[in-house]
């Protein structure tokens, strides 16, 4: 179970800009560091707050430890979620069987959504700074 989101990313003048004046495998590097460190947020941030028991009662953490990280498909998308098959109906409700949604991940995401533009912002610089010292 992975949630997908778009996030269009619009920001002043002086960040598209520096973006666009780096070459490609420079912005595929800003593109990686900011998702991959969005991304680790999300995954610890739902580990620890929405399956710590306060969402889900947590009885032998199995869907806590689940919560893996797919970046295969970088710079341009990256996953968070669980292969496990309750994973899904506990998150989203299974209304067939009495299951409420108790979401865990959702909340995750939605906490980290705001600092975004400030994870690109930190990449991108990270990566002005390595090609002046070239």
């Amino acid at each position: 179970m992975a949630l997908r989101t778009t996030v269009t990313l619009r920001g002043d003048r002086e960040y598209v800009a520096a973006l666009t004046s780096l070459q490609a495998p420079a912005v595929d590097r800003v593109y990686r560091a900011a998702l991959k460190a969005a991304a680790k947020e999300v995954q610890e941030r739902t580990r620890t707050r929405y399956l710590s028991g306060q969402v889900l009662r947590v009885i032998t953490g199995e869907l806590r430890r689940s919560i893996e990280i797919d970046s295969r498909d970088l710079p341009r998308a990256i996953e968070i979620g669980s292969k496990l098959e309750q994973a899904g109906p506990l998150h989203f409700g299974w209304r067939a069987h009495g299951l409420e949604p108790r979401p865990f991940l959702s909340p995750a995401l939605d906490s980290v959504t705001p600092k975004l533009a400030d994870y690109f912002v930190e990449a991108l610089e990270a990566q002005t700074e390595k090609a002046r010292k070239v």
